[in-house]
């Protein structure tokens, strides 16, 4: 799914800073890559940068959801599942969706990987939930 245009990077550090919510840890999932693996995380941004490209039949939203169900079933490391499961939720899923998801990888992966992806998109959910609190004090 890759075109030879020279902006697919540009596309997917555009996608990641719009699919991405104030979690404190900006660019999370790319913690540490900048350094050890640059040409890896190149890599990975222009891949998801042509998987959120705006021409896809299958729209956003969806593609969010999909992303979190497939991290899911795949060891994903917390980082790149919190990620998932916050651009679940900014593209209009609610929590509740975003759970059952979560809990549907059991079926296709175990439930000791859906349980440690539900811990993970529980953390999430506090950190959001605390991220609203703190801008509502200021």
């Amino acid at each position: 799914m890759s075109d030879t245009q020279p902006n697919r990077l540009a596309r997917g550090l555009q996608a990641i800073e719009h699919l991405d919510q104030p979690l404190g840890n900006p660019y999370g999932l790319l913690h540490g890559m900048r350094l050890q693996a640059p040409e890896f995380k190149q890599h990975f941004l222009e891949d998801f940068g042509d998987y959120f490209r705006p021409d896809q039949v299958v729209d956003e939203k969806t593609r969010t959801l999909l992303s979190l169900a497939l991290a899911c079933t795949a060891g994903t490391p917390p980082d790149l599942l919190e990620f998932c499961a916050a651009a679940a939720l900014k593209q209009g899923w609610q929590r509740k969706q975003v759970l059952s998801t979560v809990e549907l990888s059991a079926l296709f992966n175990g439930w000791p990987a859906a349980i440690a992806a539900t811990q993970t998109v529980m953390a999430t959910f506090s950190k959001l939930d605390n991220q609203a609190m703190e801008a509502n004090k200021s």
